[in-house]
């Protein structure tokens, strides 16, 4: 019990890390909410390579500076205590993965670099896990 008690207090350091590291956006779009659009291009890569795909996304609009900040989190699974995690994003904020890794280079661009908040959050807080989760233990 006492070393996932430490665990948790390593996890919570890691969402004040990430948060603290976390890029925040200007714009601020308010009232779209969900916006239909049609999608068309033609993959270069795949099983539907050379083939024109056309599909209808459904994709949120919204946007709030701070708003990818406020969904990072630390999550406990109930039944499985040992189990803790960190997220960032949610269906509404998608584009964690995208800043934090960044994105490729497609054919209407270039791509844009990553702006890492989450791994060097991580990276800090990993060197003095062992010496928390053994503090707390005695």
């Amino acid at each position: 019990d006492a070393a996932i008690a430490g665990a948790n207090i390593v996890m919570d350091e890691h969402v004040v890390g990430a948060k603290r590291l976390c890029p925040v956006g200007t714009i601020t779009r308010i009232g779209r909410g969900f916006k239909l659009r049609d999608v068309l291009f033609t993959p270069k890569k795949g099983r539907s390579k050379g083939k024109v795909v056309n599909f209808i996304a459904n994709a949120w609009q919204d946007r709030q500076p701070g708003s990818l900040r406020a969904t990072i989190r630390k999550v406990t699974r109930h039944d499985r205590p040992t189990n803790v995690r960190v997220y960032a994003g949610n269906q509404k904020i998608y584009y964690a993965r995208f800043t934090e890794y960044g994105t490729a280079s497609t054919g209407w661009g270039k791509g844009v670099p990553g702006q890492s908040f989450m791994r060097p959050s991580f990276q800090a807080v990993k060197r003095k896990a062992k010496d928390i989760i053994e503090a707390e233990a005695k």
